[in-house]
Formats: C-alpha cells, sequence, structure tokens
C-alpha cells in the first residue's frame, strides 16, 4: 500500500512538471503571434526581445539629405495622383529619429554620405554647418562620405570635421567641428594610405558593431578634378573585403557597411551597385545602408540587407538587429522606410530651435524678390528635348558673357521654379553650387564633338543649350543636325565662343573632357546663380519660358523611354522613377513639392551618367581628422510602435532554438523520473 501510495504521488509530481514546463513553451508561442507585414513576430514590434541570449540593436539611417534641412514636400505615396501629406523639414525628421530611438534600449544613427552639399541657403550659406549641427543634435554615431561630401575639396571636408573657421570668412564663428566620425574604407591618399579610417567601431552591452564606409568610385568623374587631386578612390568591392577581413582578425563578426552607392528595386529584387556589393563582399556583413540614387529600398541580396531611405530628409530607415550574446553576430534583421509625416508628429523643439535661428538669419537675403512666373518653370536633363529651365538658364548664362552658345549640365538643377513671385531663395536652390562662368573659343565642328559626347545612347542628352540647336538620332546616339538659333548652318571651321561653367570646363572622362581638350582662351565670369538671377530680373513680365523645340529627336526614331536615372556613375539630384519603365512603386514616386514647388521634375533623372558639380577650394590634402568623442547611444527604453505609412522589408529566418529550449528541458526531467522510478522499483524487488 505504501509504495502504491508512494507511485501515485511520484506519478502526480512529474505531471504537474510536465504541465509547467508545457504550459511555459506555449506561452513562448502565443507571444511570437502571427507575423506582421515585415515579417518579424509581432510581439517584437512590441516589446523589447525577451531572449536572454540576444542583445537588440535598432540602426536608424538616413542618406542623401543634401542640406535640405528647410525644405518640406507633398507626397504621393499610394499612385492615386493625390498628395498623402506634407513630409520632410529637419525638425521634424529629428523628431521622427529621437522617437525611434527612444523605442529601443540600444540605438544608433548612421548616414550613408551626401548629407551636405547642393544644400539650401539656410545651410549653404554657412558652408554647411547648420546641417552639422542639427545632426550633432539628433545624435548620429557615424558616417561615410557621399561625392557631394567633396564638393568644395578636401581640405574643405577636414575643416567640416576638425573645425575652424573658413579661410573666407564664410561660416560662422568658432566652429568646433562635428563630433561624430565619418569612414570611407576606399578613400586613399597617392600614397596608399588612408584618408578617412576604413571603420567605425561601436560597443552594444559589450558586444563590438563595426561600421564599413564606402563610396562609389565615380565620385572621382564628379567633381573638379583639382580639389581631390591627392587622394582616389579604390574598387568598393575589395575595400569592404579587406575591411571586414581586418574586423575578424580583430574578433568582430556584427558588420554593417555605410555605402554610397547605388541600389534599385523592383518588387523583391534588388539591383544595381550595393546590390553588387552584396554579392561580393564577406558572408560576416549583415546589413548595407545604401545611398546615391535617391531611392526606397528595403530587402535582401545573398543574406545581406539592402537599406536605402529616399532623399532630402523626407524618410529614415529603421534596422531592428539582434545579437547573440554567446557569437557576438546578428543572428535577426529586419527593416521598414518611416516617412517623415509631419502630421502624425511635432517638431522636435531644439531642432526647431536650431533651423530657426538660421532661418532668421538669410531670411533678408532668401526673400529678394527677382521676378515673376506666370506658370511653372521646370526641367533639368533634356532626355530627348529641351526644357523650360534649362532654356531659361543657359540663355541666361549666353546673355551674361556674351557668348555664342551656352551649355548647362542637367545635374546642376536642383530645382524648379513655382507660379507666382520668383525669389532670390528660389533661384538659388536651383543653382546652390557656386559654380563659375567660363567662356571658351571652339570652332563649329568642336560644338557637333561636345554635343555627341554627351548623349547617352539609354537616356539620350543631357545638357540644356542656347545659340543653336540640333536634332539627334536614339540610334545611333549621335547628333544629325545642327543650325544656329536663326537656322543658318554652323560653319565647321569658323571659331565661335561657348559659355559652360567651370565644372563643365575642366572635369574629366568621355563625357566632359571634349570641352576643356577642345575650348581655348577660356575667360572667367561670375557664379552661374548671379547670370541667371540678373536674367530673371531682366523681365518686364511674367516669364513665359517653355521648352521650344531646340533639341529634337530625329523623325522616324523613338526617343529613350522617360525612365529613372540608376547614377551609378554621375549626379543624383533625387527623383524616384523607376529605371526599367514600369510604374514606379507609390514609395517611390515622383514627388509633387509644396515647398519649393517643382523640385521634383529636374530630379526625374533619366541618364546614368551625371557628374555632380563642385566648386573645389583644395589644394592639399590633411591627415585623417581627430573628431570629437561621439555621444552614447541612447539607451532610454520603451516599446517599438510602427509608424503609419512604412514600407516594411523581409527579415531573415530567427534561427535561434530558444523557444524550444523549455520544452526540452521538461523532457529531460520527465526522462529522468520515469528512470528513477524503474530503478525504485527493481529496487523493491529485490529480496
Amino acid at each position: 500500500m505504501k509504495k502504491k501510495r508512494c507511485m501515485r504521488q511520484w506519478f502526480c509530481l512529474l505531471a504537474v512538471c510536465f504541465m509547467i514546463f508545457s504550459v511555459k513553451d506555449a506561452e513562448a508561442i502565443g507571444q511570437a503571434g502571427p507575423l506582421n507585414e515585415s515579417g518579424t513576430d509581432k510581439a517584437d514590434k512590441d516589446q523589447q526581445t525577451e531572449d536572454p541570449g540576444r542583445v537588440p540593436l535598432r540602426i536608424i539611417s538616413m542618406n542623401d539629405l543634401h542640406g535640405k534641412i528647410d525644405q518640406q514636400y507633398e507626397l504621393d505615396l499610394n499612385g492615386d495622383g493625390k498628395p498623402d501629406g506634407t513630409f520632410g523639414r529637419m525638425d521634424y525628421a529629428a523628431a521622427y529619429i529621437k522617437k525611434a530611438k527612444a523605442e529601443k534600449e540600444n540605438a544608433l544613427v548612421v548616414h550613408a554620405g551626401d548629407m551636405i552639399g547642393g544644400s539650401s541657403p539656410v545651410s549653404a550659406l554657412f558652408q554647411d554647418e547648420p546641417t552639422v549641427e542639427l545632426m550633432e543634435d539628433i545624435g548620429f554615431d557615424v558616417g561615410t562620405v557621399g561625392n557631394h561630401e567633396f564638393d568644395e575639396g578636401t581640405n574643405e571636408l577636414m575643416r567640416i570635421l576638425n573645425g575652424g573657421d573658413h579661410p573666407d570668412g564664410k561660416g560662422t564663428s568658432g566652429y568646433d567641428g562635428q563630433n561624430f566620425p565619418l569612414v570611407c574604407a576606399n578613400c586613399k591618399l597617392k600614397s596608399g594610405e588612408p584618408f578617412l579610417p576604413p571603420y567605425e567601431i561601436k560597443y552594444v552591452s559589450g558586444i563590438p558593431v563595426a561600421f564599413i564606409g564606402v563610396v562609389t568610385r565615380s565620385a572621382a568623374g564628379m567633381v573638379i578634378p583639382d580639389g581631390i587631386k591627392n587622394i582616389t578612390f579604390t574598387d568598393e568591392v575589395k575595400a569592404v573585403n579587406e575591411a571586414a577581413a581586418d574586423l575578424k582578425k580583430k574578433g568582430i563578426k556584427a558588420i554593417a557597411v555605410l555605402a554610397h552607392i547605388s541600389a534599385e528595386q523592383n518588387g523583391t529584387a534588388i539591383t544595381g551597385e550595393s546590390a553588387k556589393l552584396a554579392d561580393g563582399t564577406d558572408s560576416e556583413i549583415d546589413v548595407i545602408f545604401a545611398a546615391h540614387n535617391h531611392k526606397v529600398v528595403n530587402g535582401e541580396v545573398n543574406g545581406k540587407l539592402i537599406v536605402q531611405a529616399f532623399e532630402y530628409g523626407k524618410a529614415i530607415g529603421v534596422a531592428d538587429l539582434e545579437l547573440d550574446k554567446k557569437s557576438k553576430d546578428i543572428v535577426k534583421k529586419s527593416a521598414e522606410i518611416q516617412y517623415i509625416d509631419q502630421s502624425k508628429i511635432k517638431p522636435d523643439p531644439a531642432a526647431a530651435s536650431i533651423l530657426s535661428k538660421y532661418e532668421e538669419k538669410v531670411k533678408p537675403i532668401v526673400s529678394e524678390a527677382v521676378g515673376e512666373a506666370a506658370h511653372e518653370i521646370t526641367g533639368g536633363y533634356s532626355n530627348d528635348g529641351d526644357t523650360a529651365l534649362g532654356n531659361l538658364i543657359a540663355d541666361g548664362m549666353k546673355a551674361k558673357m556674351k557668348s555664342d552658345f551656352a551649355l548647362m549640365n542637367g545635374g546642376g538643377i536642383r530645382d524648379g521654379i513655382k507660379k507666382g513671385p520668383i525669389t532670390w531663395g528660389d533661384l538659388y536652390n536651383i543653382q546652390p553650387f557656386g559654380n563659375v562662368l567660363t567662356k571658351l573659343e571652339i570652332k563649329g565642328k568642336d560644338l557637333r564633338d561636345i554635343i555627341n559626347a554627351q548623349i547617352s545612347p539609354a537616356y539620350g542628352p543631357d545638357y540644356s543649350i542656347s545659340g543653336f540647336s540640333y536634332t539627334w538620332n536614339p540610334e545611333t546616339g549621335k547628333a544629325v543636325d545642327m543650325k544656329m538659333a536663326d537656322g543658318t548652318d554652323i560653319q565647321p571651321e569658323k571659331v565661335y565662343t561657348l559659355t559652360v561653367n567651370d565644372f563643365m570646363a575642366t572635369a574629366a572622362g568621355a563625357k566632359y573632357g571634349p570641352i576643356g581638350k577642345l575650348g581655348k582662351h577660356p575667360v572667367t565670369g561670375p557664379e552661374d546663380l548671379e547670370a541667371t538671377v540678373d536674367y530673371v530680373k531682366s523681365f518686364s513680365a511674367p516669364i513665359t519660358y517653355q521648352a521650344d523645340g531646340r533639341i529634337r529627336t530625329a523623325s522616324g526614331t523613338e526617343s529613350p523611354d522617360d525612365t529613372g536615372n540608376p547614377p551609378g556613375k554621375g549626379e543624383t539630384p533625387g527623383g524616384s522613377k523607376p529605371d526599367n519603365g514600369e510604374k514606379p512603386d507609390p514609395a517611390e514616386k515622383p514627388a509633387k513639392e509644396e515647398k519649393p514647388a517643382g523640385a521634383e521634375q529636374p530630379d526625374h533623372i533619366k541618364k546614368p551618367e551625371r557628374p555632380v558639380i563642385e566648386e573645389t577650394t583644395s589644394d592639399t590634402v590633411q591627415p585623417i581628422p581627430e573628431t570629437r568623442a561621439a555621444p552614447a547611444p541612447n539607451l532610454e527604453q520603451s516599446t517599438n510602435q510602427t509608424e503609419s505609412g512604412t514600407q516594411k522589408g523581409r527579415p531573415l529566418p530567427d534561427t535561434s532554438a530558444g523557444s524550444h529550449q523549455t520544452a526540452l528541458a521538461g523532457l529531460i526531467i520527465t526522462g529522468a523520473g520515469v528512470f528513477w522510478l524503474y530503478r525504485m522499483k527493481r529496487r523493491n524487488r529485490t529480496p
């Protein structure tokens, strides 16, 4: 009787143990719940990771801000032809970023380059120091360089990083530099030494996380050569792999890349230079933050998450990772794109204070009325024909320099003119680079060579023109007929004068090279903006510029599709049309902007070779900057709330066994109990 009672007690105890462990496992499974749109566990979006063997990390990214800290835009996200709200402006972006930081225990903020250059007057008139001040207030931890960080040469970039007053008195007084580092693994001095550190290591709960920087090597053809004469841009894949190998020797396995190189997405398929980077680089790399061509990208290539968050502060990328405490590697990752929808958040007070401080300073300058537009005047790249704004700018260049012809590159036109009063600030946003006009002497036959060099077989012509017209054949990519503006022939051996900007006159490469090679006896003029301002002021009535047929497609041929520009090379004024000619994803639809209007129109980049203009003041390259210590990651904790209007990405599978560990322990204990009872039974039978 005693034996039976003992047996019953033990069986009851084992049953209770089994039920407890089964319930715990069921709770773990229940907490995982259904998958949300991004493929992550729903509970993971509502609370911190509970697995004690993992450390959560959020990385918030931005790219291609271009100093548009005061600009806001109307965007059509769902593709119905109607704006879905007002987006952008850096005080709102700051609020989104700070909120995203506070939602996770560990968070870092990064950028993928082109945060400055081609900036609004509120930033550019102070040498982009206001943009740096805002990034510091937000708490950026690390970034990389884009081609536009070199717009004023390497010496100015070093001043931005290290501090010091601008030699020409521009900027603010007592500027103390940037308090977070820029990294670039493929930016090298001609001696082979690093121009910038190749990577930065951050520690998250004791786990090292590395960020490798890289910029498109075609950046060399996007700036005035003198500004970067002592540095070179090496192969991106090789540079990243070398940096990754160095990090692995240090025992670092959690690696992300800040890549100022392009990425495209059509459905789940991702292409572009960043996709090639993902295919060609070490498997230890987990995340690539892309940039350069101003697209919305969120997906995977070769097991690597690729994220690009549009342009101009209109959106941010939010990548949520999990680090394994034992392996110190990233074992889970997903991302979403959050649009900076002003209706869903209040501007950050600190950022708003910084922004308003500089807005007040430039207000008397930028608000000066210089003319009036009878209608919207837009256009950048000529593609298969001329544009209204391109014609206006080229005519202004020709008038200012009193030349026979003028050419304006499409990438130098960064905005548009809205119907109504035109201010100096409006025109500055169109031509923000401060390029200087240059008049050259060429022969008539040289003009044909220059025009043929800028026609892309895939995307058509680049330059806006003045003083002549031409017809081109898309099948050959050549001009077939060129005439003076009055319809007379251009004489092959006659010497004419041609006005361009100094970037076009000095840039190397197949497209721009013929201008400097064939042009003789250069004469320097004023800045290009001055020419446009004076030309607009010359109109006594509202301006009615239109495309007038200066550039025509030969009859019987088809012009290239009106597609987006994937600038693996060339400039990147933004825009978001797809490169495959298909209907754009709503998130990538070209946006109608509220302030200023027309900015998206010239940004519908149609050709891959669009070098960005810059004015350089650099002669000598300085050593790697000694940047001030970056601020510690924000460690505030709260639940993570997904913003509406986001595009979600696909996560990698969760390969951890954590959700099954309790069940396994229950089975082990049950088995041990059965074995013990078996032994007791045999002992009780022993005489």
